[in-house]
């Protein structure tokens, strides 16, 4: 798409194969990781995920497959950043072209999509997601691997 890094459809292929692969990317997580609230896993099943972000992730799911089933690819590479946000995490400008700082329980009940590892919110902002499940490390090696991963990620399934 226009000023973007993927299209919708790769956008959404990544994410559903991160939902895809989430146990194994659990696995590669540091304890403190999984779990944490500001870095929530896509857990489909919901058994880890409280109502709020459950319904988002349904939500999401919904809206991407909707938008793919009827957008021609022509129409998918010409979507720009806040179109893509739109799409993914439904129509909540106010998120897709601000940021916005809320009180943590408001944000959540607002934009439960920015709590997740892969964060869709920022595709309005700055045409890309955001990966949050990362730790904090300052091991040079750990941080390498972690970016090679993800880019590979994306790479295979974008």
């Amino acid at each position: 798409g226009t000023n973007i890094t993927c299209s919708m459809k790769e956008i959404f292929a990544v994410w559903l194969n991160w939902i895809r692969y989430q146990n194994v990317i659990d696995e590669m997580q540091s304890p403190n990781r999984i779990g944490n609230d500001f870095a929530r896993s896509l857990d489909i099943t919901g058994h880890t995920l409280d109502k709020v972000r459950f319904d988002a992730l349904q939500a999401i799911f919904r809206r991407g497959h909707e938008v793919i089933m009827h957008v021609s690819p022509s129409e998918d590479e010409d979507m720009d950043k806040v179109q893509v946000c739109k799409a993914m995490i439904g129509d909540k400008l106010l998120f897709c072209r601000g940021n916005y700082r809320l009180p943590h329980d408001l944000w959540l009940s607002m934009n439960p999509e920015k709590f997740f590892q892969l964060n869709l919110t920022p595709l309005g902002r700055f045409g890309t997601f955001e990966f949050r499940s990362g730790t904090a490390t300052l091991d040079p090696e750990r941080v390498g691997r972690w970016i090679q991963f993800i880019v590979a990620f994306v790479d295979t399934f974008k």
